[in-house]
């Protein structure tokens, strides 16, 4: 598993590629050619916390993925974070991504 922080992120986007491609996707979204769900997710009440699950389908780019997301706000997980990632250290998430 790879996990990115912020600041790799932002080393890594081209930022014109992804308006082109996000353009792509909003009009698939648009014309009703993309599967895009409602999240769903699975409660962790003694926690209080979820893991939610968002997946989709666009048809423009040949992509099938998914995105976890983990939300438990009274476990510290920031011992797996370094120093300088940007998002909360209870918050975790995952995307999957597969070509179609």
């Amino acid at each position: 598993m790879l996990l990115l922080g912020r600041s790799q992120v932002e080393a890594l986007l081209d930022v014109d590629s992804l308006i082109e491609v996000l353009s792509s996707a909003m009009s698939d979204l648009s014309a009703g050619r993309a599967s895009v769900p409602d999240r769903v997710a699975a409660l962790v009440p003694e926690h209080e916390g979820f893991l939610a699950a968002m997946p989709g389908f666009l048809p423009s780019a040949g992509v099938l993925m998914t995105k976890l997301v983990s939300l438990f706000p009274h476990i510290d997980f920031l011992p797996l974070l370094k120093e300088g990632d940007s998002y909360g250290s209870r918050c975790r998430g995952f995307c999957f991504v597969a070509d179609c």
